[in-house]
């Protein structure tokens, strides 16, 4: 049998059953779609960090807190330890910087999001400069390199170094140099970069750095991969040295590769991702493919007894076993061409959606090595993993037994179709009770009480102008009857990332530190557990004077905690516990300080809940006023507490698209399926009928053996639905927990969809008249 009849021969079976041809086509470019969008998703995640060539070598110090480390430290470790090449500190600021062409033009304003950095971070992290004005960036105080996107925004097509802009129209800064634009693999994101000396100038304090109380850097070093174990164990005798008669207990020093950071589950300066949320998509990936390449299975073995008659005329006629073969696997390789294509058409027209959705930029890496596989590979693979077994079965059947009609229909093809069938529903229950869990927990986020009111508090951020003038901005906002509270903060409540270090005795704790007004707790809601609330007397106090919450006490053991001190400072009251952080970690103790000019990155405002809108436009007018340079622009405090959730969110949305496309699809090939059993038994289907039988009876009698082999997939399902969604669930401190209700309802679920399909086949076959089916019987 030649090339070209086989090829022929199998295009023409294909249209012969075209309702099957199409049925698997749909089913696996479904299929494969989502399988390629799950793949660039999760090869995405395993890519950040790795576009610097000497990633392998960059290590961040971590002493307790997070990521998060003081200033004080990376000079002496680097000088003290060989192995360290170099080294760099790193901190972020947010704000507005303005550009003005020259005295009648108006101000150009662009928000930022700015790393403030060592000389060495350029060189570490591999920064790429398109263009600079020094030979060494980042060396005064009074210079800034941009990004080329923030310097399109700010100056166009005009040349951008050596240009002077304004840090919140308070400090000069002089550009010094552009850089090419992050890649979307980078955890760090940043479009400015501004020389450390920035915040020494600013302070206006020489001694900035000395202070090892303040914890707001990221240390990184420089160092041989294979000396990271030798340097590991170097740093803590030399922090024993740099801290010796200070009587700080130090805690234990570790070095973090870079590419650790991404998947790292703690709180710093970088964007995070989930490892057990990647590695679930994997599994659903899998799941999804296992689950299209079995309906293409079931299908092609259902059709093998179908097909025999054909086979052995073709055997009667000369055709050889290896020709028939090679049509079979054919067929099977057409078919998944046709999907493969089809997918990636669909996958390009749903990327430009799916980047926005998760966030990333993200596209199809058409590479040689890639088409090979993909448009060779898995066609090949497929198609001949799915032609297999009919292949084979059918090219050795005896052509005498097939025209005397004594042939075995198929007790192997039977048993494969059910071993797959069963599977198939097991993935199906595991789906969709992991549909279920995520989405339950994703509720429980959304309901959890963080300890302080939500309701109708807007957040807004600090400028310069309204900082300056704070006290008028908040008189004028209270003397608004629909304006029920206003307060500042250097940092927000639910992602209190500033730390300090604060000594107890022997003990060395890293607590977040707030610095607030005296209307924080009022504003917010807090409760008064001991002691008093911040006053207005309370300002004219020249010592600092704190508020702690109950999780402080427990880590003081102490049960009179207003006797104790804040590193020498007194406390003057506690507060209930709430969260400054996600659910994913326990309550921390919190140090909260009454500093109201040092609380200046934030003001919360308590609107009307009656007439929100009103409560709005009131206090845009009085930021009108007094800020001309900045516009208005607020979100309300429930929105960005759920903003910490986003990628829970996005995580839950995409498994519940992927496992309900996964759940179609299983339905699709079982809808194929019992069509085909169906057409199998529609005499028998028919006698019965005119025997007395009821369609809902006929429907309970076929369906009888697939409700067996639901009941099995359960059983397969619920331990691994159960260990798995366990598993995700322990990224939470706070989670809910999954109970029989939900293995209950995704059996439930996975039986009526069995039944719904061979019912549905069973009750059009009834609609026949019985005559014209047996009337040639």
């Amino acid at each position: 049998m030649g090339i070209r009849h086989i090829l022929r021969s199998a295009l023409l079976s294909l249209r012969t059953n075209l309702r099957y041809t199409l049925i698997n086509i749909a089913g696996l470019a479904t299929g494969l779609t989502v399988f390629i969008l799950i793949t660039i998703f999760v090869h995405s995640q395993y890519s950040f960090n790795t576009h610097i060539p000497h990633a392998d070598e960059l290590f961040r110090l971590e002493r307790g807190f997070h990521g998060i480390t003081n200033a004080v430290e990376a000079e002496p470790l680097s000088s003290g330890i060989p192995e360290i090449k170099k080294h760099c500190r790193i901190t972020k600021i947010w704000g507005s910087m303005f550009y003005r062409s020259d005295d009648m033009s108006p101000s150009i304003r662009a928000e930022i999001e700015a790393v403030v950095a060592d000389p060495s971070f350029i060189d570490m992290f591999d920064i790429e400069i398109t263009e600079r004005s020094a030979e060494r960036l980042l060396m005064s105080p009074g210079s800034v390199v941009l990004s080329k996107d923030l310097a399109e925004r700010l100056f166009g097509d005009s040349q951008a170094v050596g240009q002077v802009v304004s840090m919140e129209n308070m400090h000069d800064l002089v550009v010094e140099a552009v850089f090419e634009n992050l890649p979307p693999a980078s955890s760090l994101d940043f479009n400015a970069i501004f020389p450390l000396e920035y915040l020494v100038s600013t302070s206006g304090n020489p001694q900035y750095f000395q202070n090892t109380g303040r914890w707001n850097y990221e240390t990184f070093f420089r160092i041989d991969r294979e000396n990271r174990e030798t340097a590991t164990d170097k740093l803590q005798d030399e922090l024993d040295i740099l801290y010796e008669g200070s009587g700080m207990t130090l805690r234990e020093a570790t070095l973090r590769p870079l590419k650790e950071i991404y998947f790292s589950e703690i709180s710093d300066f970088h964007r995070h991702g989930d490892k057990k949320n990647t590695f679930i998509f994997i599994i659903v990936a899998g799941f999804v493919l296992l689950i299209a390449a079995i309906n293409f299975i079931n299908l092609s073995t259902a059709q093998s007894a179908k097909r025999s008659k054909e086979t052995g005329l073709k055997k009667i006629l000369g055709a050889e076993r290896s020709g028939l073969i090679m049509q079979i696997c054919t067929e099977g390789v057409f078919t998944v061409l046709a999907s493969i294509l089809i997918a990636l058409a669909v996958t390009e027209l749903l990327i430009p959606w799916y980047s926005d959705f998760v966030n990333i930029d993200l596209s199809i890496k058409y590479s040689a090595i890639n088409i090979i596989i993909i448009l060779i590979g898995v066609p090949l693979l497929l198609g001949a993993l799915s032609g297999l077994f009919p292949a084979f079965y059918l090219s050795r059947v005896s052509p005498v037994s097939v025209l005397k009609k004594e042939m075995n229909t198929g007790k192997g093809g039977a048993k494969l179709r059910t071993f797959l069938t069963i599977f198939q529903f097991s993935i199906s229950i595991f789906l969709i009770i992991g549909t279920v869990i995520v989405n339950k927990q994703l509720r429980y986020i959304s309901s959890f009480d963080p300890g302080y009111e939500t309701a109708d508090i807007i957040e807004v951020s600090l400028n310069n102008q309204i900082a300056e003038k704070f006290d008028v901005f908040k008189q004028a906002c209270l003397s608004n009857p629909s304006i029920k509270g206003v307060t500042r903060t250097n940092q927000a409540p639910y992602r209190a990332g500033n730390v300090w270090s604060v000594y107890h005795g022997e003990n060395n704790f890293t607590w977040p530190f707030i610095q607030v007004d005296e209307d924080f707790v009022r504003v917010f809601g807090l409760d008064i557990k001991t002691g008093e609330d911040f006053s207005e007397n309370m300002l004219q106090r020249e010592t600092w004077l704190f508020l702690v919450n109950e999780a402080v006490v427990g880590a003081f053991e102490t049960p009179d905690i207003l006797s104790e001190k804040i590193n020498d400072h007194e406390i003057v009251g506690v507060v209930n516990n709430f969260h400054t952080a996600s659910l994913k970690s326990e309550i921390r103790p919190v140090t909260i300080l009454l500093s109201p000019t040092a609380a200046a990155a934030y003001t919360y405002i308590k609107t009307d809940h009656v007439n929100p809108s009103g409560s709005l436009d009131a206090i845009r007018e009085i930021w009108d006023e007094l800020s001309p340079d900045y516009p208005f622009e607020y979100e309300y405090l429930e929105d960005k507490i759920m903003a910490a959730y986003i990628e829970e969110k996005q995580f839950g949305e995409l498994f519940t698209y992927f496992s309900m496309i996964s759940i179609l699809i299983s339905c699709l090939g079982l809808f194929a399926l019992a069509s085909f059993t169906t057409q199998n038994r529609v005499k028998e289907i028919c006698i019965r009928k005119v025997h007395g039988a009821t369609s809902f009876g006929i429907s309970m009698l076929l369906s009888g053996g697939l409700t067996r082999k639901v009941i099995v997939a359960n059983l397969v399902a619920w331990p691994a639905a159960w260990f798995f969604m366990n598993n995700w669930l322990e990224n939470f401190v706070y989670r809910t927990e999954p109970g029989i209700g939900e293995f209950l309802l995704a059996a439930i679920i996975a039986q009526v969809i069995a039944l719904v399909t061979v019912s549905w086949h069973v009750y059009t076959t009834s609609l026949k008249n019985p005559a014209e089916t047996l009337k040639y019987e």
